[in-house]
């Protein structure tokens, strides 16, 4: 009922993996916790559509994002121009994803 202070774009594009894309906080709203519950509500979105795992792309020198998504639990996966980052969302179904997604392949 407000103005649009955030938004970002989750897909279940990979099942069993979501992606989080393209997110955005105004300026003047960013160190006040929208970030944080935008990636939560991404959080229970792909939860609920199945996924087992976030991942997402930041640029390589955006320092305030990886704290955000450090804070949320993500981890590097990949580095170049881009950081690539994972997060497990739905952990009870480890023994599935590691069965049906091998790391080692």
């Amino acid at each position: 009922d407000g103005p649009v202070v955030g938004r970002c774009l989750a897909e279940a594009v990979y099942p069993p993996f979501g992606e989080i894309q393209n997110m955005n906080v105004a300026l003047p709203f960013r160190g006040r916790g929208v970030g944080s519950a935008l990636v939560d509500a991404c959080f229970q979105n792909l939860a609920g559509r199945g996924c087992m795992a976030v991942f997402l792309q930041t640029d390589a020198d955006n320092v305030a994002a990886h704290r955000l998504y450090a804070r949320k639990g993500f981890f590097p996966v990949a580095r170049g121009a881009m950081l690539r980052l994972l997060r497990f969302i739905n952990l009870p179904l480890w023994d599935e994803f590691m069965h049906t997604h091998t790391l080692s392949s």
